[in-house]
């Protein structure tokens, strides 16, 4: 029993080695920029993600109800979207 542990642990490093490294020449570290103002918030957003295909950030603002759009190249707020609701499942 043990050496099948002692088997299975050591294919299971030996596979980890073999995996591809992250090709970290390729990766920009995060950096601070300039903050992004958005007219007319309150409060917090609660959920952001970034459309990397069109360049945008998606910020969820939950206090305003609304669904930002923010250009990220020159941080500009694109649209503002009504949700309508309260956006986060804790209703």
């Amino acid at each position: 029993m043990k050496k099948n542990l002692a088997n299975a642990c050591s294919a299971i490093a030996v596979s980890l080695f073999s995996l591809p490294k992250p090709l970290l020449a390729e990766t920009v570290p995060l950096t601070l920029g300039q903050p992004i103002v958005v007219p007319g918030t309150k409060g917090r957003f609660d959920y952001l993600q970034v459309d990397e295909k069109l360049n945008r950030l998606l910020a969820a603002h939950t206090t305003n109800k609304t669904l930002d759009i923010i250009s990220l190249p020159d941080g500009k707020l694109i649209k503002s979207v009504s949700t309508g609701a309260n956006l986060t499942s804790r209703n």
